[in-house]
């Protein structure tokens, strides 16, 4: 029977259902014809997204050996024939067995394959090779869709096995949805059908469930590989499928359990050999093994997750079910174009495995990180060398740099951007719009607060900037129309420091930077008891009419005059710049650390180059030419002139 299905306006395809096959595999192709539909059906109808997942083995891509040569098995031919294939089904996300560990040939499938077409959002993962093997496993991913948070290796004496940790990046990242997670583990299992081949499969596929076991992976997952299995009776299959608590264990989402090999029920599902007789580097024999598999956990069954397998989604692209001991192209084959088919014949003699995922597009960012787009901004490039940390670790991708601005006694944010942690971004913080009753962005001047938000803490944090000198903008206030560009940033759990101002002048300081970073926002209550203040650039002279607020930042030091003593906490993140550039002649310092500094530590470090230090508001003085000791503790929340010499640099 000849069924064609016409899809308006975007393609169609031919599909050929033969009712002389067996019974399980003409179930098999008749839900797929109703699936395909579906799919097209869905595309109009549903809001979410999806993702296509490629497996491919692409046999020994790059490799030479003295049966697989630069004259039968080339690179160059070989991606051509690749990116036929990726045009075709285009997947969000290429997972490969076989390819050769130098990054030239990784980096040849990612640049003359994936970023072709009109593609050039592709990225790919950091190449392992523990083992040392000739062959070595790749993941290629669509960038506008994912991002790469992590991977690691499950080590194994014949071949690494590899586990990346993909995030989903929403449609609506400006407006603070974000992302779910999807774990991929591809494996090249053993091959052959010795007793120890066995064995050896069972072992790699042992350590694979050891891991998700571990680490405790319970988010969406999927297996993938060339795993060389005959059949479901094999220990890999049974480790995989039932080894483990139920909650890590995996399935099969074709359903299609069984003796695989030469076996015409599971013709549909056969992945190798493409071709009958081999060229010297390909295998022969035709089409009677299902070596090739994408298997899931119970994450991706669940409908309650964000990420889902599509049901009925699981294909081997170029298989109808009518190639058992036969290749890809005889008998005629009508389950995609000749060139698409001629292609996957030429390249390997392993077919690709396909599934899709459904995602939902999750808000994770709590209400507080929305914001309200102006036509005030101020752009804050942050780019990859800026290198945030989260609690002195590098900032995990898929977390958020936010810009927070203050409304009376509350922080809004104006502005949020992923980090990714494989490309730069711009983070655009909005100003106030005049226009409006309600403060809804940051007004000329104002400091700009900078938070992260941890999707794997599920928190925020606050944290400390520095920028670029090389551009005006380089004090972290905001200024419409301005372009700054950030040079580091780190974000800690918020700490406390409790300051002492005594009734008259005082010098005032912290090891921490409040988290609103304004003088104002650390007195509090107490601000009506102060007098005077000034950071060296800026005043409070309430009495003068003057009521700035005073800026602080990490090398802030204050003069305040207060009417009468009170104690204040400052809620902040640590200094990050624990050094000081001193000029020959007088500088101002503090201590940028929570403990007691001597004075013998620093004459320890200057040597002959210090003369004197002293307390700017008040008289205890360390000046060793004199024998003056009165100073010999320097304390946070201080501050101090000091004396040297000559240019230094001065690091606690």
């Amino acid at each position: 029977m000849l069924e064609i299905i016409y899809l308006r306006n975007i393609s169609f395809r031919i599909k050929i259902i033969d009712f002389q096959m067996s019974p399980k595999n003409k179930i098999l192709q008749m839900r797929n014809v109703l699936f395909t539909l579906f799919i097209f059906i869905r595309i109009f109808v549903s809001a979410q997204q999806s993702v296509k997942v490629m497996h491919y083995n692409l046999l020994n891509f790059g490799t030479f050996t003295d049966y697989c040569t630069i004259n039968n098995n080339d690179p160059a031919e070989k991606s051509n024939s690749l990116k036929t294939i990726v045009d075709f089904y285009i997947p969000d996300i290429l997972i490969v067995n076989e390819i050769s560990p130098s990054a030239y040939y990784q980096d040849l499938i990612l640049n003359n394959v994936m970023n072709v077409s009109g593609r050039d959002y592709f990225q790919r993962a950091q190449a392992s090779n523990l083992a040392g093997s000739e062959i070595v496993n790749m993941l290629y991913f669509n960038s506008d869709k994912l991002g790469l948070s992590g991977q690691d290796v499950i080590s194994h004496y014949l071949r690494d096995m590899n586990v990346y940790k993909l995030f989903y990046k929403s449609s609506g990242l400006s407006a603070g949805s974000d992302t779910s997670f999807l774990y991929m583990i591809t494996a090249h299992f053993k091959a052959g059908v010795s007793g120890d081949d066995k064995i050896a499969r069972g072992q790699m596929a042992q350590l694979i469930m050891n891991y998700i076991v571990n680490h405790e992976i319970e988010e969406a997952c999927l297996v993938c590989g060339d795993f060389n299995l005959q059949n479901n009776l094999e220990p890999a299959w049974l480790n995989l499928t039932s080894s483990a608590p139920e909650n890590f264990r995996l399935s099969d989402p074709a359903n299609m359990e069984g003796i695989w090999h030469n076996n015409q029920d599971f013709a549909t599902v056969h992945s190798q050999s493409t071709n009958i007789t081999s060229n010297g580097c390909m295998a022969s024999g035709g089409m009677d093994d299902r070596f090739d598999f994408i298997m899931i956990n119970s994450a991706l069954e669940n409908d309650e997750n964000a990420i889902r397998y599509i049901p009925q989604s699981y294909n081997v692209p170029g298989q109808d079910g009518l190639r058992l001991n036969g290749s890809l192209l005889n008998p005629p084959n009508f389950s995609a174009p000749s060139e698409v088919l001629n292609a996957m014949y030429h390249f390997s003699d392993h077919l690709p495995v396909m599934v899709e995922l459904e995602v939902e597009d999750t808000p994770v960012l709590p209400p507080s990180w929305s914001f309200t787009p102006t036509m005030n901004t101020h752009i804050i490039s942050l780019p990859l060398a800026c290198m945030p940390t989260l609690n002195q670790a590098p900032l995990p991708p898929g977390s958020y740099i936010g810009a927070f601005f203050i409304d009376g006694l509350s922080e809004k944010c104006a502005g949020n951007i992923l980090w990714s942690g494989n490309e730069n971004v711009a983070l655009v913080a909005y100003g106030n719009d005049l226009t409006t009753n309600e403060k809804d962005g940051f007004d000329e001047g104002e400091p700009i607060v900078f938070k992260v938000f941890s999707v794997f803490n599920n928190s925020d944090f606050y944290a400390d900037a520095g920028f670029d000198v090389s551009l005006l903008q380089n004090d972290g206030n905001f200024l419409s129309g301005g372009i700054s560009a950030i040079s580091r940033l780190d974000a800690f759990y918020l700490q406390y420091h409790t300051i002492d101002v005594g009734s008259g002048w005082n010098a005032v300081s912290s090891f921490l930077i409040p988290k609103w970073r304004t003088l104002k926002s650390v007195l509090g209550t107490n601000l009506p008891h102060v007098g005077f203040a000034t950071n060296g650039s800026e005043i409070y002279y309430p009495a003068g009419g003057i009521q700035n607020d005073l800026s602080w930042n990490s090398s802030s030091t204050f003069l305040i005059k207060s009417t009468q003593s009170f104690s204040t906490d400052v809620e902040g993140v640590p200094v990050s710049n624990l050094s000081f550039n001193l000029n020959a002649g007088w500088n101002i310092i503090f201590v940028p650390v929570p403990r007691y500094v001597g004075v013998e530590e620093i004459s320890s470090m200057l040597g002959n180059t210090l003369a004197a230090i002293k307390s700017i508001a008040g008289t205890a003085m360390f000046w060793p030419g004199k024998n003056i000791s009165t100073l010999q503790v320097l304390e946070p929340g201080n501050a101090y002139y000091i004396y040297v010499s000559q240019s230094c640099l001065l690091t606690f």
